[in-house]
Order: structure tokens, then sequence, then C-alpha cells
């Protein structure tokens, strides 16, 4: 399964009353740009000393401009706020630290946007490791911003996950099935004040070997259970996942999802977080494929849903 990968995300900006499109670089009588406005979003933010919705906390730092390409680079340190911890030394059990409730202990995950001279799309590639991401509350924090900057211009921030489900169709005809897992949360047996915790149970292909292309189909219509492809019965899981690959790129689908979203592993096979060249370089070609595609000047966000959960 995919440890550190990428969210893609559609940014468009949408006249409220017209239900029509403006152009990311220039929109508006006040001739915004898309690009001016990101930064001055990040830097504003990083200069309040970052900030906490409902226990997460963001904070931007190492902003790099390209003004040639359009594109600017942000680093978020991320983490979760809201109860005590100590930090000890897992080798010894040795306390070195206490974080306090209005405290996060951060960890970066980097960000690219690229807003084109022309069109009426920008994208914006995002850092996800495992859980962590700041995806859902860089969107919240970042519309009302954006509301904030743009008052009287008749415009809005849409900001669409590619959970786009013909994209997923098209990719899924050409792909492999890599992995399942089924999540179960567990309480220890007998002891019902014992803390639920996550148990998964993972099925791949042997070496060398995929797995059966038809438990794709069957997954995504909830039609896989464990006991068809697990050699013990462990009931119905709380979670499936299944992860498919295409020309060497991973892709997790939690299934269950009203539309699975695109995650794109970043360096396939290897659990170290790749070195930021490797990043960016990922993050380009991502991008760049999207601006050439379909998608290239006209939002998928016409008439969709663009909330972020």
């Amino acid at each position: 399964m995919p440890v550190h990968s990428i969210v893609l995300l559609e940014l468009s900006v949408e006249h409220f009353y017209s239900s029509t499109f403006g152009h990311v670089a220039n929109f508006s009588e006040q001739q915004y740009d898309l690009y001016d406005l990101w930064v001055r979003f990040a830097t504003e933010v990083e200069v309040e000393g970052g900030n906490t919705h409902r226990e997460r906390y963001l904070l931007p730092q190492n902003l790099r401009e390209h003004a040639s390409l359009r594109e600017v680079q942000v680093e978020f340190e991320a983490g979760r706020t809201g109860e005590r911890q100590t930090v000890r030394d897992t080798s010894d059990g040795h306390a070195k630290g206490t974080i306090d409730p209005p405290d996060a202990a951060t960890a970066p995950l980097r960000s690219l946007i690229r807003v084109p001279g022309n069109g009426r799309v920008a994208y914006m590639a995002l850092e996800a490791t495992g859980h962590r991401s700041v995806t859902g509350h860089l969107s919240r924090l970042w519309k009302s911003r954006f509301r904030k900057h743009t008052s009287g211009s008749g415009f809005k921030l849409n900001i669409l996950n590619l959970a786009d489900g013909a994209a997923w169709n098209d990719f899924l005809e050409q792909a492999e099935l890599h992995e399942v897992v089924f999540r179960k949360w567990v309480t220890r047996q007998g002891d019902r004040s014992a803390a639920p915790r996550w148990e998964e149970y993972g099925v791949k292909g042997a070496e060398g070997t995929i797995l059966p292309k038809p438990w794709v189909g069957r997954a995504l219509g909830r039609r896989l259970r464990p006991r068809d492809v697990l050699s013990v019965d462990i009931g119905d899981p709380d979670e499936t996942k299944i992860v498919v690959e295409s020309d060497g790129r991973s892709r997790t689908i939690r299934i269950g999802q009203a539309l699975p979203t695109f995650t794109y592993e970043i360096e396939p096979g290897s659990e170290q977080r790749p070195v930021s060249s490797r990043f960016y370089a990922v993050a380009r070609e991502l991008i760049d494929g999207q601006l050439a595609g379909p998608y290239g000047e006209i939002p998928r966000a016409m008439g969709e849903e663009d909330e972020l959960e």
C-alpha cells in the first residue's frame, strides 16, 4: 500500500450569479490572479504562526516562487493538537518531553501549485503520508481567505479533488490488481474497557504475479468478501481498500466512498520519504498530464460538488 503519495486538486474560480468560470490568471474587474492570491495566502498564514482547526494544525513554510513557470512550492508543517502527550525514547521508554494540549507534533508535507497564464483551471499537487494530509483543512482555510481577499468580486474558489469516476474507469481498464486490504475495528477479547484498534488483513499476489482482475469489479461493487480470498473468516470488514497499478504507478481505492480519491504513489515500492527533487518531478509530471488532457482548460467543477471531506 502506498505510504508516500500525491493528491491532485483542480482549482477554478466561479462567478456566483452567472455560474461562469473566470480565467485563473485574470478574473473579475479587479483582475485578480490566483497565483498572487496563493502566495498572499501562504505568506499570511505563515506570519500568523499557522492555523488550527478542529485539532488540526498547519503552517506554510519555505515558500519558493518560480514566476517564469507560474509555479509555487510550499511545505506545510502539519499535526494534531488537543491532548497532552509524552514524548518517549522507544528504545528504553525514557520520557524525553511533553506536548501540551495547545501544541502539535508536526511533520512536513510538500505542495506544488501551477497557475497557467491562460485557461480556466489550475492544479495543485499535495503530498500525503499514510493517513496524514492537509487537504481538507487547507481547502476550508484557503476558501475562507479567498472570500476575504476578493470581497465584492462575485467569485468563489472551487477546489475539486480529482475523484472523477470516468477517469477511474479508464484507468482500471488498463490497471493490474496488486493488493486487497480488509480492516476491522477490534476490541481485546474479554476486555470491553480496552480501546479498539485497527487490524488489517491483506492479500497480495505471489512474487511476479498479480491478483485476478475480476476482483476489482467485485470489490467496487462490495461483492468481494474476506471469506472469498482469505484463509480465515474475519466476518464483515469495516473498511476495504484495493491497490491497483498501471505504468509503474500505484493508486489506492477506498471502497465505499461515493467517488474514490486519486492517490498517486511517488516512489513505487519504497517506504522511505522521497527526496524533494523526486516529489516535484512527479508532481510536475502529473500536472502536465492534466493540463494536456481534456480538462486542461475546462473545469471538472462545472456542475459538481467541490467540498472536501
